[in-house]
């Protein structure tokens, strides 16, 4: 994706057990994905900033600075809107999310890509503030669905991870 992340949203559907993760960027594109329980308990640690096969931290809490203009960063906290005249570049209908990638994970530009069994992804910046926000919105719909994963919402303060 190579424009900016406008808003985000996720919302549980108990219908079909599972969150419909919605993504529009500042260019009008428009992304939908399912997130599993299987897949959440992949991508947590790996939203709480802990390496997909070490568990290391791969950054620093304190890392929630971002440069620029602070009107110009995306607005996380308010209702989603859904832009008119919307492009979807992977089609209307969610894609079932199986897989994950890193790109540029050793440089100030990482990227995380989530994936379907076959296709396109939605790639994602792996900056701490945008990780952050993204796993807050997350761990919401996660209480709202009552999948009781506690155990990776709430991790220790020792261990380095977002909180």
């Amino acid at each position: 994706m190579s424009s900016q992340i406008k808003q985000i949203q996720a919302h549980y559907l108990p219908i079909e057990d599972r969150i419909l993760l919605k993504i529009h960027t500042d260019e009008k594109q428009v992304f939908h994905a399912w997130l599993t329980r299987r897949y959440l308990k992949l991508l947590l640690p790996v939203l709480q900033g802990q390496h997909p096969q070490t568990g290391e931290a791969i950054f620093d809490t304190s890392q929630n600075s971002v440069e620029g203009n602070p009107s110009e960063e995306p607005q996380f906290d308010q209702a989603y809107q859904p832009p008119e005249s919307a492009d979807f570049p992977l089609g209307e209908a969610p894609i079932l999310l199986s897989r994950m990638t890193f790109k540029g994970f050793d440089t100030d530009f990482a990227e995380l890509i989530l994936e379907p069994e076959e296709g396109s992804g939605i790639s994602l910046s792996y900056q701490p503030k945008f990780i952050k926000a993204l796993l807050t919105i997350i761990q919401q719909t996660i209480e709202t669905a009552d999948w009781q994963f506690d155990s990776f919402i709430h991790q220790s303060p020792e261990s380095g991870v977002l909180q």
